[in-house]
């Protein structure tokens, strides 16, 4: 394992009162210690951040199990930790001081490319919900543990 760390994304807009969900690019298998989410403009509100290993845009996926274990899977399967409360513009996470913990472990759901087989993609689902109307800004900052994949 090796630190790794997204560069800073700033000027993230998101609508209040309703969700969107930013693809940041990070390794398909590794370790997040590190989640700071930052209100940049607007008025300032509180806000849900919530982190997935497959892009749940729709709520829903299809099992990709052989019959007869097939169906719908609920978004919540593909949940990396719990739903993380920023407080009046600000989220500041780190597991270390949390929890005094290991971190969340991470290992990237979607499917794979034609031809690329076990070559999972390298991305990671920010779901960002602030509170209130009107137009918000952020800026994201992810770090943690690359498996070196």
């Amino acid at each position: 394992m090796v630190p790794y760390e997204i560069r800073p994304m700033a000027g993230v807009q998101i609508q209040g009162g309703g969700p969107t969900t930013v693809v940041v690019e990070w390794p398909s298998r590794s370790v997040i210690s590190k989640v700071v989410v930052i209100q940049t403009d607007g008025v300032l509100t509180d806000f849900t951040v919530e982190l997935f290993n497959r892009n749940v845009v729709r709520g829903v996926s299809d099992s990709d199990s052989t019959p007869p274990d097939v169906g719908a899977i609920p978004e919540e399967c593909y949940a990396v930790g719990p739903v993380f409360n920023g407080v009046n513009g600000v989220l500041k996470y780190f597991s270390d001081a949390a929890t005094g913990g290991y971190g969340l472990a991470f290992y990237n759901q979607d499917p794979t490319a034609p031809g690329r087989q076990g070559v999972r993609p390298r991305k990671l689902y920010v779901r960002i919900s602030p509170a209130g109307g009107g137009l918000k800004t952020f800026a994201i900052c992810i770090g943690g543990m690359d498996a070196v994949d």
